[in-house]
């Protein structure tokens, strides 16, 4: 976890922000909604919009930004976080991005926003995700540039793939069920070569940890092809 750690604290100094005390009756909200315009007072803003679970206010670049986190509802899904910049000016926030992400919670109040990244349902449940211990060297953040929220991918690319290669030995991949699915191997290992694909960008790196570290099963080459699309996707 010393790695992990040490990458949210770069990125922390990197973006240059600090969280500031604010009293939600001192600003407002310029809400925009099938064209009609509103401004309203935080609280009143906040209060209209149940969905709201938790909010904050963070300072980045000289820039005021006011972050909400609200669910969509529905199976596991969505956490929805939206950034609102303030306008000095007219005194208010107002709407700049959001992102949202498939059964996971964003913790807020820390920014850069860390996040779980993961592919689902490849040949499997979504409750049935696997992964492996390599995730202490990789990690996603979201951060606010020019207005608009952009996921990075920070890890330490040969301890990630010697992970990979240690535990890839014990692994054992079933054939597909009746119903076209496993217990979860074929998406670990889509999901942690995706990662190494995100630092490095080298399809024949993937490639070759595949081809001689996963063991063989059935339709491995043609399950490969599949996720060599979706990762190019991604």
């Amino acid at each position: 976890m010393y790695l992990k750690k040490t990458i949210f604290q770069v990125l922390i100094i990197l973006f240059c922000n600090s969280a500031f005390t604010q009293n939600d009756n001192d600003y407002f909200v310029k809400k925009v909604e099938n064209g009609v315009k509103q401004i309203l007072e935080i609280n009143e803003f906040l209060n209209e919009n149940e969905s709201i679970s938790f909010h904050t206010f963070v300072e980045i670049n000289e820039n005021k930004y006011l972050f909400t986190q609200s669910y969509s509802g529905g199976a596991h899904c969505c956490t929805i976080v939206s950034a609102y910049i303030y306008d000095q000016t007219n005194n208010y926030f107002i709407f700049a991005d959001s992102f949202l992400r498939d059964g996971d919670s964003v913790t807020i109040e820390n920014y850069p926003f860390e996040v779980f990244s993961r592919v689902n349902y490849f040949y499997t449940c979504y409750a049935c995700f696997k992964f492996l211990d390599c995730d202490e060297f990789y990690q996603d953040y979201y951060i606010i540039e020019n207005n608009s929220f952009k996921l990075i991918s920070s890890g330490a690319l040969q301890e990630m793939i010697t992970c990979f290669k240690k535990q890839m030995p014990n692994l054992e991949i079933p054939n597909l069920d009746e119903n076209g699915m496993d217990n979860g191997e074929r998406s670990l290992v889509l999901n942690q070569l995706n990662k190494i694909f995100k630092i490095q960008h080298d399809i024949k790196v993937i490639t070759d940890l595949y081809k001689n570290y996963v063991p063989e099963f059935e339709n491995k080459y043609k399950i490969w092809a599949e996720m060599i699309e979706i990762m190019m996707k991604n």
